[in-house]
């Protein structure tokens, strides 16, 4: 999908771009599109692109920027402390006093989650859950080149590892709230925007 394409289709659809990266207000190329001014836009507003275009050129920098000034455990607990917080937003704070989930209770889960995601995108071997981004609900596709973060789903073409290790964060907290109810162990294997053809985590568990 380009640039001008999902833009278009957030406009039409009701959902203001802003949404989408965190930002508030409306915007003016909403007002053009659709021909009616949208709830909140400013007169003098960035249009949704170019809005875009700086987000990915900002990130790219900054995180140049982290990977010279931090060192690698600082960076990589940052990133993961960050992905952390962006999962309990997403399912909520984990809850206290669940008794781990046995391995035949982490596998009817996993058998439930294969049913949505496919059987090669998540299943245990022995302490490990071999686990696989493959798409996001509005049909965007690791696949076909789409990022899950909405921030970068279509660029830069290539950033800093150091950003990834929020999905390592992310990751973790959702098994240890949805599948193990017990501290686990991520390790990025792969990932779209360090290089990579997948994002692929390995999970001790």
């Amino acid at each position: 999908m380009k640039r001008s394409q999902f833009c278009n289709k957030l406009l039409t659809s009701g959902i203001a771009c802003g949404c989408t990266l965190g930002l508030t207000g409306g915007s003016t190329l909403a007002s053009a599109l659709s021909g009616h001014s949208v709830q909140g836009a400013g007169q003098n507003e960035t249009p949704c692109n170019e809005k875009m275009d700086f987000t990915q050129k900002w990130v790219k920098r900054f995180f140049e920027i982290v990977d010279h000034k931090l060192d690698k455990k600082t960076r990589t607990e940052l990133m993961q402390a960050n992905g952390e917080a962006c999962a309990k937003g997403a399912y909520g704070e984990i809850t206290t006093g669940n008794q781990p989930a046995t391995i035949d209770e982490i596998d009817k889960t996993i058998a439930k989650w294969q049913q949505a995601l496919g059987k090669e995108n998540i299943y245990r071997a022995d302490n490990i859950v071999y686990f696989n981004y493959a798409g996001n609900p509005k049909g965007l596709k690791i696949s076909d080149g789409y990022c899950l973060c909405p921030m970068i789903e279509n660029g830069p073409a290539q950033l800093s590892p150091t950003y990834c290790q929020c999905s390592v964060g992310y990751v973790r907290y959702m098994f240890e709230k949805l599948i193990t109810f017990k501290p686990v162990r991520v390790e990025l294997l792969e990932s779209l925007r360090a290089g990579g053809k997948a994002c692929r985590f390995r999970v001790m568990i």
